[in-house]
């Protein structure tokens, strides 16, 4: 690739990338850092900025993921610390690799010593947790604060609250992620909510200097990345500090096999899990819980919305009793509501259309016809109905994610999944 800049000697050992540079400036930085200073050749890193941001984040066939709360366990070196079973594992398995080293002298023992104890710093951070504690309450505090103290009383009570709430949602999905499905692929959310990467610190991402200084000059590096990779752990180009499980290793299965080996051995366990039905064991699809995600924000709205304004205003006609002068008084909104309240109010159609309207605005608007989305979703419920399945409205929701899942995605990354998903190295 040719290099954008003519970089001098000086830029190569001094890289001073930050957020607070002037826009020139940091352009040229980061195109350093991306082009120079992270070093060439064999280990490749992952680059999950530029490269493979939806990494971990969606499966090959472009549905959104979360990981399985059955597969998630503490890394036993640090329990605070979470990760997918085989990254846990594996990454013990990596940092006890990493202490032997030391101890027989392979490693520089004068430098920097973050890259001989390998420790884990941070690891899975909840997709649901995460959406609950920055969407969910964006979108809640706008709402009680557009709403709480309009004049008009708009808002009277919980049926009305959820008559303006939908209007409110379906505007605000035009500038940002109201389903937990978009959540998860947009980058409010850290590339750790996939459970396949582990921290071993905890520094600031924008700073180019910090990498190079602690991470890519220390003597310590290649080796580094190198063993991670023996291990199936790959560095983050722009995070150095983070390992990510590599899915595309041709070692596949023995990586997988970490997890199992004191119970049953690497050849039994590479029949339990493989690269064929890895996310299917791993992970679900967001679209099943989207529409329960909607229900929580309804709910949390209403309760933030009486707590902080428990009465609204109505004007009083003139009367005979005061007949030059309207009188405003202070109405109280009802406090009794519940999920079954809302489950009332809205239909399963009520939750289809609103569950489509939003999915086709994150998606930037499609010619799609969405009554004929609609009406197929609702033969889906049918069909699965008749046919006993466990969850028809889940169906329907599973449908509709069908129609829209490749809008969320750029061409590029569908291209990139379509190719190394094939788990070949």
């Amino acid at each position: 690739m040719a290099l954008l800049f003519s970089y001098s000697p000086e830029d190569r050992t001094n890289p001073i990338g930050a957020n607070n540079l002037a826009a020139r400036a940091k352009f040229y930085q980061r195109a350093l850092y991306k082009q120079v200073i992270y070093p060439a050749g064999f280990p490749r890193p992952i680059d999950t900025w530029y490269d493979k941001p939806l990494y971990g984040k969606a499966d090959p066939v472009q549905n959104a993921i979360v990981l399985k709360n059955n597969k998630i366990v503490s890394v036993m070196s640090s329990p605070d610390v979470q990760a997918a079973d085989f990254v846990a594992a594996a990454f013990e398995a990596f940092s006890k690799y990493m202490k032997e080293a030391k101890i027989r002298g392979i490693l520089n023992s004068t430098t920097d010593g973050i890259l001989s104890r390998i420790y884990p710093a941070s690891g899975w951070v909840s997709p649901f947790r995460s959406y609950e504690q920055y969407s969910i309450k964006a979108l809640r505090d706008n709402f009680v604060e557009l709403y709480g103290n309009a004049k008009q009383g708009h808002v009277r009570d919980f049926p009305t609250f959820v008559v303006e709430m939908n209007k409110y949602i379906k505007q605000v999905a035009k500038t940002m992620p109201v389903t937990l499905t978009s959540y998860v692929l947009s980058p409010m959310i850290s590339s750790r909510c996939s459970g396949l990467s582990i921290s071993i610190g905890g520094f600031d991402t924008s700073n180019d200097q910090l990498k190079y200084q602690k991470f890519i000059s220390n003597p310590n590096f290649e080796f580094y990345r190198c063993s991670a990779k023996k291990f199936g752990l790959l560095v983050n180009k722009n995070m150095p500090w983070v390992l990510t499980a590599d899915l595309f290793t041709k070692n596949i299965d023995t990586l997988f096999s970490y997890v199992y080996n004191q119970a049953l051995g690497a050849a039994e366990a590479a029949t339990r899990v493989n690269k064929d039905n890895f996310f299917s064991e791993y992970y679900f699809p967001t679209c099943l819980y989207d529409v329960d995600m909607l229900k929580t924000l309804y709910v949390a709205t209403y309760a933030r919305l009486i707590e902080l304004y428990p009465f609204y205003d109505i004007e009083v006609p003139a009367s005979e009793r005061c007949p030059y002068k309207t009188i405003t008084e202070n109405v109280w909104r009802p406090t009794h509501f519940t999920l079954t309240d809302l489950n009332f109010l809205m239909s399963l159609e009520d939750w289809l259309d609103l569950y489509i309207e939003l999915r086709d605005t994150e998606a930037g608007g499609t010619k799609h016809s969405l009554s004929n989305i609609r009406r197929r979703a609702l033969e889906v419920h049918a069909m699965a109905t008749l046919t006993g399945h466990a969850n028809p409205l889940v169906a329907a929701f599973i449908y509709v994610n069908q129609v829209y899942r490749r809008y969320l995605y750029s061409p590029d990354f569908t291209v990139m999944m379509a190719r190394e998903m094939t788990f070949k190295p």
